[in-house]
């Protein structure tokens, strides 16, 4: 529980360190008064949290805040570094981007210790904790502050290495207390290792409708995806794309084929006298191509086969058949799953995987269940991850033209052909594709 006697020594020991000036100290002590709007929230947190932006946490002065701890380091890896302390208030100081204002290039640069935001952790899972938790949104509301949701029924927050159930964000105007923004964040942390990455900070909801979704630009075409599925595409039409200016750094075609997928063999077999190519493929369709025809290809050109399953162990004997006869042939195909939080440990599926004969089991994680892009508003996109959505290194080609990614086919808001000129245009994260895209692409090369 939280001692405010004992947390104003802590927070006088921050101050004396250079670690807190004298408005963040009276930010944390007006939450700590029984007359805040959000008192009794306080009054059921197991712990509190002040979250420090400094410029370099390998400079912090470590000695004296680990005999504030006691000794004890509570989570730490490059560049963030949690303590916590006996009075209950927990210290946070990272150097790495927790927020979407991190990444703002005009808020990037730390150069000096600035309090982020102040935390409540409500770890009980009890129903007076939950109410409280729950009657956050409307007390904000009701005080003319603005508020902001992460996490759902299907997918938590993840936080580094854990997750957590739900956050609430509460933004109070700078003249309410505390004048900063305010975390609620319910549920006991949770490791969950087949996730990395965190859950940044929202924007403040007024600033996130401002900015809208976030644009993603094309710097350079090196994926071409080819989606048959809709109609078929000709080897004349796939070359006459590849000879366009804007196409001339494509390093890798991915072939989505119809069904049966046999029928795109022929057109697969010519592109890799040219290409690296990766062949996606159901485990329904799986079962459907010859084994050896495609292990002849791959045995003499650079194919790559996916086999896109709903989980792992395979949900049907067909599937699990499918892959075996894949793996029977030479082949060493690529198993990629739905990224979802009931995903089995990464290990328990290679192990599952080897027991059908996956002698080399590889696995992906990819994108699971589209969500409501109104989630996208306010997003902040680091070049890094960019780079890693599907928009942000490719195009899609099929029967309907050039398209950001093979999920919005027919989009008006995401049809691009001029990207075969080298006139990419910056693509507008409003499809609810992307919300999973998006959430998940830093796991999508696993």
């Amino acid at each position: 529980m939280i001692d405010p006697a004992a947390c104003e020594a802590v927070l006088e020991a921050l101050r004396d360190l250079g670690l807190l000036d004298e408005p963040a100290r009276t930010r944390a002590r007006a939450v700590l008064q029984p007359d805040w709007a959000f008192a009794s929230a306080v009054s059921l947190a197991d712990s509190m949290h002040l979250h420090v932006k400094v410029p370099a946490v390998e400079e912090l002065p470590r000695a004296e805040l680990e005999r504030l701890s006691g000794g004890t380091v509570e989570n730490e890896r490059p560049g963030y570094v949690k303590f916590p302390t006996a009075s209950g208030l927990n210290m946070i100081f990272s150097s790495i981007p927790t927020s979407m204002e991190d990444l703002l290039p005009e808020r990037a640069r730390i150069h000096a210790a600035r309090l982020d935001h102040i935390g409540l952790d409500l770890r009980q899972e009890r129903p007076d904790v939950r109410a409280a938790f729950d009657g956050a949104p409307a007390a904000a509301r009701a005080s003319g502050w603005r508020h902001a949701a992460q996490g759902s029924d299907d997918r938590a927050v993840h936080c580094c290495h854990f997750t957590v159930a739900r956050k609430h964000w509460i933004f109070p105007p700078e003249s309410a207390a505390p004048g900063c923004p305010v975390e609620l964040a319910y549920g006991p942390l949770r490791v969950h290792g087949a996730v990395a990455g965190c859950d940044l900070r929202p924007l403040d909801p007024d600033e996130a409708r401002e900015r809208g979704a976030p644009a993603v630009g094309l710097p350079r075409l090196e994926r071409l995806t080819l989606d048959l599925r809709e109609g078929a595409l000709t080897i004349g039409q796939v070359e006459e794309a590849l000879s366009r200016p804007g196409a001339r750094g494509v390093r890798e075609l991915v072939v989505l084929p119809p069904s049966p997928a046999g029928d795109a063999l022929e057109l697969v077999a010519a592109l890799l006298e040219r290409y690296p190519v990766e062949l996606r493929l159901s485990g329904a369709e799986a079962a459907r191509v010859p084994p050896g025809r495609l292990a002849a290809l791959g045995g003499r050109y650079s194919l790559e086969v996916v086999v896109r399953l709903e989980s792992v162990p395979p949900a049907s004997e067909a599937d699990a058949a499918s892959l075996s006869a894949l793996c029977a042939a030479g082949l060493v195909p690529v198993v990629e799953v739905p990224l979802s939080e009931a995903v089995a440990p990464r290990a328990q599926m290679l192990a599952s995987l080897r027991a059908l004969g996956v002698a080399r089991p590889r696995l992906r994680l990819a994108p699971g269940a589209a969500g409501d892009p109104e989630q996208l508003i306010g997003v902040v996109l680091d070049p890094p991850h960019e780079a890693k959505l599907e928009c942000g290194r490719g195009r899609s080609l099929s029967a309907r033209g050039v398209s950001a990614c093979r999920f919005r086919a027919g989009d008006p808001a995401a049809a691009d052909r001029a990207a075969l000129d080298g006139r990419a245009q910056p693509i507008r994260l409003g499809h609810p594709a992307c919300v999973a895209c998006h959430r998940e692409a830093s796991t999508c090369a696993l």
